[in-house]
Order: structure tokens, then C-alpha cells, then sequence
């Protein structure tokens, strides 16, 4: 190495000529002078006082050395220039020197033209870097004067390449040591990373968009730490025995499929992303936190080893990556992505857990999983495409989706709620399950699969909808649902456990075993089943056994739960003896006509502390029926039962042990109307009765209550009344109330009390503008008036006992005219409408009255202060009813309208005694007497077939008497133009009822009158009324706002008014 010195102040830098290779070691380069630069030559042959540049601008050094390069330094040739742990390079300030006098070797080639701030590499020359560098400067060609070797190279230690504008056209070679950069610029322009010494290349940021070629000499190991950034790269990574390695929690993306490293692949952090098989044709390593990512469809071919905690993810529905390399190792596979992964090697041998998070795993032709202790299926695996008959797999979790295709799938164990079905990525169908191995599988969700199920060993659990077809048992099979299923298929071999409290209904012969019950098993045996051992088969307290079946065995069944033969009336029969338990429930239904029964070959023993449950079905019962419910056909029954249980008040059961081969059970129907239920629910009671007695001769089946809502009567003239009673038989005795009490005309009555009290509205609106007339408290012109009102009133009465009550809405306005007779008296008249809808509480129906109305008055003084008035109003009504039945009845309940439509009259008759004082407020004490009388024409219902009533006419009276007194004044203003008159009336009322009470109606199907009181009205009422009158233009205009309440045990009434007024 030549001599070389350091200059100061730019008269010279550093120079080495004919120098190959030069070190700097710890040299910060602006302490090289001012105006100094480095020059480095393999030649003499050029120099220049200060090689890197005539002047630093901005410093006014002399100009000196040849026509050099401007910067930090000049590498010429094939000089080599090694930065040893330089750590704060920055670029200069240049611009291109002179030839100079005192240069070593006057520069010939270099007319000093060129202007580069950071270090030049000249023709094949080379930059090296070895301990921590942190490089700000640019490293820089020109196309013109370097060739392609002319690049960087990494020998050990720590570089960054801080410098985004990089322009050096050879390769960056790593040697060793590690190399960060911050973007693809920061490589210079060449595309070629040579990597002849294990080394590494770190992220300073995410570059998106690479294409450089790498290439791993045999034996080393290229390392991309990503940290937490991106990295995509489309050139190919080359190189026989080269090894590529990704580390950092960022993603590394590869497309380019034409590389050809055989070293193999190490994933031990973050993601590697291929758009096609770029990771030429080593193995690949996943490492616990690494993830292999398959951004496209395409074949890898490598094989790969798992480390605990690997991941393959195909990101995009559609995407299909297959690994045809065998998967090996000790480590488990999580499977993301939308997309579809696929196994083809027959030589997968990994020993870890899998896991389906999202998309699709497939095995195909010879892909297995065999040897993984875990399968966990959250979305969906699939085996359709094997090219064996069947795939194993040892424990099974998730509830994700199986395709099977026509495939048989094998399992050890586990638990799974998915689906299991045929179909998947070819299809197919008759897709099979086998249960292998000593474990239990338990098997819980909907399945669909159409082939049979193979159990070789262990247990395989599961319901009637996750354990579909025929079984093969060769051991043991445990059906626990708490919901109620049907299995169709036959079970052969091996045992049968039931279990879960749903009933579980075998339809198809069976022959197994053993037979046994969990805490809560039901069984309902439809079909034959066959039980091979001799043990005793148990059914415990809360199990059931039932059905139309036979069930065979050779030892006793014990009954500690309930025995239930028949699914409702039918008869099951044990081959085999049989033991009523102490403690259990023989629960039998019956109709009018059968009942169910165990028929038994052998003996039945009935212990004592057992119960009879008797359940009967909707039917028309004779009185005293005789059914067989149990039977022994070969041998003899011993013991009764302690307990009868019969819950519905309508029948009587008294077993029979007459004969010691069989029970007998004698039911007596109870007539509805000698059950202890309401007055009025048995008037309706006799009626339905009539009509079952006079259909006693003709016996009809039981058709069903539906016909209630079709309103359907065409096929027997007696059909639905007889399905009512039928219905009845069937509730408790509030239900019973219930039912029967909406069968009768009940709430028609209300319409009473809403017609009076529209009426009385009325009547209340001309009281109100004869007493204005009278009282004069503001003086009052000799005239005649026009008048209207308008009112909104809102009634209830609350119900009482079985007696409804309702609210009703009393809607309308009326209009009238009267004028002055002499001084003191006045005659007028009037009409009006009102609508007035109705609500029956307890959900029993509606109506709308809908009056027009016709009214005259009259009244005066006869003495000074006493006057007289009276009042007549007539009425048109029209009715709309909606009466509403209600069956409440267990899964019968429902209701059903009755319509009917009628027309009426009605009136009322009124008159007024009082008399008004004359003191600071003016007083009005009163009393008054109304009378109303109401006819509704008879009418027919429809709309509930039988059910429907033939109403009569109906006429009924109200006799009322008010005593009140009312408190006045006048205020008039200061023009008095316009005054006030404020009152408020204080009343109490006592009312009744002369006839009418009740309503009287029949059935269409049988005459038999039906007559029932409605819901009373309280005798006494306590009113209170206010309100104001102003008068303008000297009393020739006014208008008025009331508001009234009467108030009273069980009733209310709120009104609100307002009246115009005109005097002429």
C-alpha cells in the first residue's frame, strides 16, 4: 500500500497510487480538510492535488489537483475501498476542480466536468463496508465511465444505507455482516444481490415494488429480516445450495418461479407470500411464529417441516395452494384464509395439531393427516378428492363444515357440533363414517352425509340428527339429545345407550347387544328391537320407555321411570317378563273408543308404590268404558297399583284386577254441567250438553276444533258444538269458565251501557244550553240561537266476576236552534251523529254503535226564580259486533270471532227542576230525572259455524236522578264588549236499571235458550263538571269549554266539549 497523508485546508487529501486495496479504519471524513476529498488509483498513471475536488463552495479554498471528481472520494479502476467502522459520513458541498501544479500525475481523462457529493466508483471499482457504518452519503457511477461490476459489498458489521438516490451499477454482494436499507434505490441501479457469505439484508421501511436477482452460494444462507415492514420482490432468488431465510413479524412477497436455490427455506418469523412457486426446490422450514401464504393458485413441490405453531394462509376465496412435498415434523398447521389449501403427498408424517380457522383444507389423491394428534374444524376440510376409499384422522374438535364426497372418514376421537356431509370440491355422494380406536367421539351437529357408519371400536355418541343410515356396533353407541328425534336406520351388534330427556323414536328392526337407559333416556321403540344379553335392562326414575313396537329380550325389564305403550293409543309389546317398579308411572291414553296397551309374553309384576296415569284424548265418551291396558299372553300379573293419577275434572278411572292376566280400566265420563264450575258457564254447559245427548245415538270421530276457525259446518250438523264439548272435556275448571262464558251473549249487554250512555251525552249537551239561557248571568239579548257542540267522551266499566266490563268511546257533535218565547221561556230542537267504538276487557271482542239523533226542549220561569225544563231525544241505532271465543285448551288455545250486525231505537225522556239565586256568585240548585228506554231488532251471527248465536230482540230501561247545584259568575271586561262566564256543577247521582238486564240467545244448531245477566252498573255516582262561556260582539257570538266526570264503584266518565254560538 502506498504512502498516504491526511490534508487540511485542500492543497492535498488522501492519496494512494497504485493502490489495489485501502482501509480506512475509524476516520471521519470531514476531518480530511475542508477541501480535501480521498483519491484512490491502481495506477500512476493519474492524481491530482486533492483528487476529490478543486473547492468546497461556500469555504473559498484554492483550487488544486487534476481535473478531478468532486466529493467525499474517488475510487478509480479496480481499487477497492474498505470503510471500516465510519460512522458519520456526510455528502459535501462540491463542484468540480482544475488541473492543478503540484498534482502527482497530471490527470489526463478527467476533464473535470463530473459533480458527485458522495463517493464515485470508477470503471470496476468497489466499496466495502465491515463494522457499523452509517453511510448518509450517496454512492454513485456514471454509465460513461464505471462497468458493470463497479458496486458495494458487505463484509461483516452493520451498514446502513441511509441514501435514497444510490446510483452504482454493480451488484451488492454480502460477504458477511448486515446490510438495512430503506427502499429499493438504496441498491444502486444494478439488479443483481450476490451473496457469497451468509449475511443479512434488514428493512429500514416496506418496499413495495423489487425486481432484483439474488444468488446464494452453496453452503449459505441469505437472511431477510423485514422487522415489522413489507418486502416484494419479483426477480428470483438462484443458487445450488444457497438457503433462503425470513425473519421479522413483516411480510416477504416472491412471484418469480424461474429461481433455482436448492439450500431449502426457513420461515422463522412473519409471512412469506408467493404469487407462484418461488422457493426453488429445498425443503421449507415454518417455524412457531412463521407463516407460509399462497396469493394465487399454483403447486409447491418442496417439502416442508412444522415447527409448533405454523401457518398456511390462502387469503382469497378462489385461491388454491397445494403442497405436493411431503409435510413432516413435529409441529401443528393452522390453516387461514379465505382460500383453499391442499395435501396431495401420501407421505405427510407431521406428528402436531391441525387447525381450520377459515377457508378450506382439502386432502387429495394420496394426502393424509394420519399421524396429526388433532383436528380442530372451524370452517371447512374436505377429503372428496383422495384417491384411497377413506382419510383418518385422530381427534376431531370445531364446528365447521366435513365434505366427504363419496368418502369414508375415520376418527378416534374427539367432539364435533359441525356438519357432516357428502358434496366438497368434486362431489359426491354416499359419504361414510367409521369410528376407530379405543376413545369416545361425540358427534352434535345437523349432519347430511348419505352413507353408513362403521363403529371398530371405542364409542361413538351422538343424536338422530348427527348419527344418520344404517350402523354397524361393534361397540358401543350412545344416543343422548334433549330434544325429540327419529332414527330411521338399523343398529347391528354392539350396545345401545339412551339418554339426554329427549325422546329418541326408532323406526326401522334392530338387533343389538345391550340395551341400556342413562339418568334420562326415552326411548320410543316404533319398529323391532332386539336385545342378545341377558342382563336386565333398567329404565331409571326420570327415563321413559314407549312406543308401537317389540321389544325382545331375553331377561326382565325393570320400570323405575314411566312406561308409555303407544305414542298416544296403541300397543307395545315385550318378549320378555316385565316389572312395574316402585316408585314408577304407568302412563296409558285413551279415546272414546281404544286405549294403549303392553302386551307382555311373559309375567308382569306390579309393585306396590307404582302410579297410574290416565291421559284422555278428545272424544265423546260413554259413561262406565271398559279398556284393557295391560295384558300378559303367557304367563300371569301380580300386584295393583297404589296410585291413580287423572287430572282432568271431567272423568272418573278405577282400574280392575279381576282377571290376573291383564288391567283393566273402567272411565267415566262427568257430564260438563255437574262439574263444579260457574252459574252462567253452565247454562252454556246444558246447551252443549243437549246437543252431544241428542247426538248420542249417532257417534261422530273427532274431527278437530280447526273447524272453529274455517267456521265450517257442512260435514254434520252437530260436528263443531260436539268438537267444543270434546275440547272442554280436555281443560281444568278455570279454562273451562273460561271457555263456556264466552260462548254466551254476555257482552252484548254493554252495548246497553254504551247506547245510554250516548244518549245521556247528549242529553247532557241540551241541559248545558238550556241552563246558559236561564242563568243570563251576563244579561241576555231576546233572540233566537244557533248552536253546535262537540264532544269526546271516554267510558269503562270494570268487570266483575265472570261479568266483562269494557271502555267505550262516545264520538260526536249535535247542532240545534231555539229562541224566546214571551220573557222568560224558550223552545228549540236539534240533531246529531256519534260513533261509538267499544272494548270488552279480557280479550272477549269489540262493537261499534253508530247513532243518529233528533232532539226538541223547552223550559222557562214560572216564578221569579224557579224554572222548569224538559227534553226529548230520539235515537236510530246501528250495531256491529265482534264477539270474540276463546278455547284455551294446551296447544288448541285460540280465539275466534263471532260477527253480527242489528238495528235499534232508543230514547230518552227528560226533565229539570230548579232555581237561581242571585248573590255575589250566582247560584243554581237542581234536580232532574231521566228516563231512557232501548230496542235491539233480533239478529244472527256468523263467522264461528255453531258457535254462532241466534240473538233475540232485546229491550231494556235506565231510570236516573241528579240533585246538584252550580256555582256561577260574570266578568266582563273593560269595553264590555267581551265577557266570561265561568261555573262549576257538583251532582250526585243515583241510578237503576227497570228491565233488560239480560240477554237471551241460542245456539244455531239446537234450540236452547241461553240467558244470561250482563255486567250490573253501579247504583250510585258522585259528578263533578267546569267550564267556561265568553261572549262577544254584546253577546251575539259565544263559545264555551267543558270538562265532566262521573265517578262511581267499578265506572268512570270523562268529557270533553266545546259549543259555538250565534244570537240573532
Amino acid at each position: 500500500m502506498g504512502a498516504h497523508g491526511v490534508g487540511t485546508g485542500g492543497t492535498r487529501g488522501f492519496v494512494c497510487l497504485l493502490c489495489v486495496d485501502v482501509s480506512l479504519s475509524d476516520v471521519v471524513i470531514s476531518d480530511l480538510g475542508v477541501c480535501g476529498g480521498v483519491y484512490v488509483v491502481d495506477t500512476g498513471s493519474r492524481g491530482g492535488n486533492g483528487g476529490g475536488g478543486a473547492y468546497a463552495e461556500g469555504f473559498g479554498c484554492p483550487g488544486g489537483g487534476g481535473g478531478g471528481i468532486g466529493g467525499l472520494a474517488f475510487v478509480a479502476d479496480s481499487a477497492i475501498l474498505i470503510l471500516d467502522t465510519v460512522s458519520t459520513w456526510s455528502n459535501g458541498s462540491v463542484a468540480p476542480g482544475s488541473a492543478g501544479t503540484t498534482g502527482v500525475g497530471a490527470p489526463s481523462a478527467f476533464p473535470g466536468q463530473g459533480v458527485f457529493p458522495g463517493i464515485f466508483l470508477y470503471q470496476s471499482a468497489q466499496l466495502q463496508f465491515q463494522g457499523t457504518c452509517s453511510v448518509n452519503f450517496n454512492i454513485d457511477s456514471d454509465s460513461s465511465l464505471a462497468t458493470p461490476d463497479s458496486g458495494i459489498k458487505i463484509n461483516g458489521g452493520i451498514t446502513t444505507l441511509n441514501s435514497l438516490g444510490n446510483t452504482y451499477r454493480g451488484p451488492t454482494t454480502f460477504s458477511g455482516g448486515t446490510l438495512n436499507v430503506a427502499a429499493d434505490s438504496s441498491l444502486g441501479t444494478g439488479t443483481a444481490i450476490a451473496v457469497t457469505g451468509s449475511a443479512t439484508l434488514q428493512l429500514g421501511n416496506s418496499i413495495n415494488s423489487m425486481n432484483r436477482t439474488v444468488t446464494i452460494s452453496s453452503g449459505q444462507t441469505f437472511t431477510i429480516d423485514t422487522n415489522s415492514f413489507n418486502l416484494s420482490n419479483t426477480g428470483p432468488v438462484n443458487g445450488s445450495g444457497g438457503t433462503l431465510a425470513k425473519i421479522g413479524t413483516g411480510t416477504l412477497t416472491l412471484s418469480n418461479s424461474s429461481g433455482t436455490y436448492s439450500g431449502g427455506t426457513t420461515i422463522s418469523a412473519g409471512t412469506i407470500a408467493l404469487s407462484a412457486a418461488a422457493l426453488g426446490s429445498g425443503s421449507i422450514g415454518i417455524g412457531a411464529s412463521g407463516t407460509l401464504q399462497g396469493n394465487a393458485s399454483f403447486t409447491l413441490s418442496n417439502p416442508v417441516t412444522l415447527a409448533t405453531g405454523s401457518t398456511v394462509s390462502v387469503p382469497t376465496v378462489g385461491d388454491k395452494l397445494t403442497i405436493s412435498g411431503a409435510v413432516t415434523g413435529s409441529g401443528s398447521l393452522t390453516k387461514m384464509g379465505d382460500g383453499t389449501l391442499t395435501l396431495s403427498s401420501g407421505s405427510n408424517a407431521y406428528t402436531g395439531a391441525t387447525s381450520i380457522s377459515a377457508g378450506t383444507l382439502a386432502l387429495s389423491l394420496g394426502g393424509t393427516i394420519a399421524n396429526s394428534t388433532s383436528l380442530a374444524v372451524d370452517s371447512i376440510f374436505d377429503i372428496s378428492q383422495i384417491s384411497a376409499s377413506s382419510s383418518t384422522i385422530q381427534a376431531l374438535s370445531g364446528g365447521g363444515t366435513i365434505s366427504l364426497g363419496s368418502k369414508n372418514l375415520q376418527i378416534a376421537s374427539g367432539s364435533f357440533s359441525g356438519v357432516v356431509g357428502d358434496g366438497g370440491i368434486v362431489g359426491g355422494t354416499g359419504g361414510s363414517l367409521t369410528k376407530a380406536g379405543s376413545g369416545t367421539l361425540i358427534l352434535s351437529g345437523t349432519n347430511s352425509y348419505t352413507g353408513n357408519v362403521l363403529i371398530s371400536g371405542g364409542t361413538l355418541q351422538g343424536n338422530t340428527n348427527s348419527i344418520l343410515h344404517n350402523i354397524t356396533n361393534n361397540s358401543a353407541l350412545v344416543l343422548s339429545q334433549s330434544f325429540a328425534g327419529s332414527y330411521s336406520g338399523q343398529i347391528t351388534g354392539g350396545s345401545l345407550t339412551v339418554d339426554g330427556g329427549g325422546l329418541i323414536s326408532m323406526t326401522s328392526p334392530s338387533s343389538i347387544t345391550s340395551l341400556s337407559f342413562g339418568t334420562t333416556g326415552q326411548l320410543a321403540i316404533n319398529s323391532t328391537l332386539n336385545v342378545t344379553s341377558n342382563s336386565d335392562i333398567s329404565v331409571p326414575g326420570n327415563g321413559k320407555l314407549q312406543g308401537t313396537g317389540t321389544l325382545t329380550a331375553p331377561a326382565t325389564i325393570r320400570m323405575y321411570g314411566t312406561m308409555h305403550p303407544g305414542n298416544s293409543i296403541g300397543t307395545m309389546t315385550i318378549s320378555g317378563n316385565y316389572v312395574q317398579q316402585s316408585g314408577s308411572t304407568f302412563s296409558v291414553d285413551l279415546d272414546p273408543f281404544s286405549a294403549g296397551i303392553l302386551s307382555v309374553s311373559g309375567s308382569i309384576t306390579i309393585q306396590s308404590g307404582s302410579t297410574l296415569l290416565v291421559n284422555p284424548e278428545a272424544g265423546l265418551y260413554a259413561s262406565n268404558t271398559l279398556y284393557t291396558i295391560m295384558q300378559s299372553t303367557g304367563a300371569t300379573r301380580t300386584g295393583e297399583f297404589s296410585y291413580v293419577t287423572l287430572s282432568l275434572p271431567a272423568f272418573q278411572a278405577i282400574p280392575i284386577y279381576a282377571d290376573n292376566t291383564k288391567v283393566s280400566l273402567l272411565i267415566n265420563a262427568i257430564p260438563i254441567p255437574d262439574l263444579p264450575i260457574s252459574p252462567d258457564a253452565r247454562i252454556a254447559a246444558r246447551c252443549l250438553q243437549a246437543v252431544v245427548d241428542q247426538s248420542a245415538n249417532n257417534p261422530t270421530p273427532y274431527i278437530g276444533i280447526l273447524y272453529l276457525l274455517q267456521g265450517s259446518i257442512e260435514q254434520n250438523p252437530f260436528v263443531l258444538l260436539l268438537d267444543i264439548y270434546e275440547e272442554i272435556q280436555l281443560m281444568q275448571i278455570d279454562q273451562i269458565d273460561r271457555t263456556l262464558n264466552s260462548l254466551l251473549p254476555t257482552t252484548l249487554n254493554l252495548l246497553d251501557f254504551t247506547q245510554n250512555t250516548a244518549l245521556l251525552q247528549t242529553r247532557q249537551t241540551i241541559s248545558r244550553e238550556m241552563n246558559f239561557y236561564l242563568k243570563a248571568n251576563c244579561g241576555q239579548l231576546h233572540s233566537t240561537r244557533l248552536w253546535s257542540d262537540l264532544f269526546f267522551n271516554h267510558s269503562s266499566l270494570q268487570t266483575n266476576g265472570d261479568k266483562a266490563g269494557c271502555i267505550a268511546n262516545i264520538n260526536g257533535g249535535t247542532i240545534g236552534f231555539d229562541t224566546q218565547i214571551g220573557e222568560r221561556a224558550f223552545i228549540g230542537g236539534g240533531i246529531g251523529y256519534s260513533v261509538n267504538p267499544v272494548h270488552y276487557f279480557d280479550g272477549l271482542g269489540s262493537a261499534h254503535l253508530y247513532d243518529s239523533l233528533a232532539m226538541v226542549y223547552a223550559g222557562g220561569f214560572f216564578s221569579p226564580t224557579w224554572y222548569l225544563q224538559t227534553a226529548l231525544i230520539g235515537s236510530f241505532n246501528y250495531y256491529d259486533s265482534r264477539r270474540q271465543l276463546y278455547f284455551d285448551s294446551g296447544d288448541a288455545s285460540f280465539t275466534a270471532a263471532a260477527i253480527g250486525q242489528t238495528k235499534g231505537l232508543s230514547g230518552l225522556t227528560h226533565v229539570e227542576l230548579g232555581t237561581i239565586i242571585d248573590l255575589p256568585l250566582k247560584l243554581r240548585p237542581f234536580t232532574q230525572i231521566d228516563w231512557t228506554i232501548l230496542h235491539r231488532s233480533p239478529f244472527q251471527e256468523y263467522g264461528v259455524g255453531e258457535a254462532s248465536l241466534i240473538v233475540d230482540g232485546h229491550t231494556s230501561s235506565l231510570l236516573r236522578s241528579e240533585t246538584g247545584i252550580e256555582l256561577s259568575a260574570c266578568i266582563s271586561t273593560d269595553t264590555e264588549n267581551t265577557r266570561f262566564e265561568p261555573y262549576v256543577i257538583l251532582t250526585g247521582i243515583a241510578q237503576q236499571s227497570l228491565f233488560g238486564q239480560t240477554e237471551t240467545a241460542t245456539f244455531q244448531a239446537i234450540e236452547c235458550p241461553m240467558t244470561v245477566s250482563g255486567n250490573p252498573l253501579p247504583k250510585g255516582l258522585f259528578s263533578f263538571e267546569a267550564g267556561i262561556l265568553t261572549k262577544f260582539y254584546y253577546d251575539r257570538v259565544s263559545c264555551s269549554a267543558n270538562y265532566a266526570q262521573e265517578l262511581g264503584h267499578g265506572y268512570a266518565n270523562h268529557t270533553w266539549s266545546f259549543q259555538a254560538r250565534c244570537n240573532f
